[in-house]
């Protein structure tokens, strides 16, 4: 605390020269300002935090949030794996699909590779999350993971979603 006696208003009215109060009011302005910046710039970094945190950060979130997703539940025994259609999204202009693929015991690690995949997710080894061009034929390819394509152990499976149930509205292109 300071010794000097607060400042009394009525007496800035004897004052002939207005330099006092103009010197208060710029200061007081200057300080009003700046905290609004610091607010504003506060707000707009809390704006913008939010919305990159409200954007689906992968593949498999975007699918999740996804207005229109249907569960064919559809299996395939290949011949050391069984491979599933779990879900099929619609993302818009593209359509999302999750597979799991199941080895048989003692068989190496399956790949699955979906042709015209504009996007893939694979969280673990069994899952396969991938973005195509909507199309009512999914062309899938599953082999071992040391396969590349080509490979004579790799087989491939073409799904039909009509037959698979999925509505139309989802797989025919816009």
């Amino acid at each position: 605390m300071s010794d000097e006696s607060p400042l009394d208003l009525r007496t800035l009215a004897d004052i002939e020269s207005p330099e006092v109060v103009r010197e208060a009011l710029r200061t007081f302005r200057r300080r009003l300002w700046t905290r609004y910046v610091w607010i504003g710039l506060a707000i707009v970094f809390a704006g913008v935090a939010f919305v990159v945190g409200a954007r689906p950060s992968d593949l498999r979130e975007e699918m999740e949030d996804a207005n229109l997703r249907v569960f064919p539940e559809s299996v395939w025994r290949l011949d050391d794996a069984s491979v599933a259609l779990v879900e099929v999204a619609d993302l818009g202009d593209t359509m999302g699909l999750h597979f799991v693929a199941l080895p048989d015991p003692g068989t190496p690690d399956l790949a699955l590779m979906v042709e015209g995949a504009v996007d893939a997710l694979m969280p673990s080894r069994y899952d396969l999350y991938s973005e195509v061009l909507r199309s009512r034929d999914i062309t899938v390819t599953v082999g071992p993971s040391r396969c590349r394509p080509g490979c004579e152990e790799q087989e491939t499976l073409v799904l039909d979603l009509r037959e698979l149930g999925v509505p139309e509205n989802l797989w025919r292109s816009t």
